[in-house]
């Protein structure tokens, strides 16, 4: 039961991580698009 809470608050830090990641990268394209207009 110890290892298994860190191991899953670690998983769930890396999918915050990759979101955080896949929103950024969506928001810099939309800024992007929104200069080119």
């Amino acid at each position: 039961m110890t290892n298994w809470l860190p191991e899953k608050a670690d998983h769930n830090s890396k999918a915050n991580f990759y979101y955080i990641c896949l929103f950024y990268h969506f928001k810099q394209r939309a800024n992007q698009y929104a200069r080119s207009f």
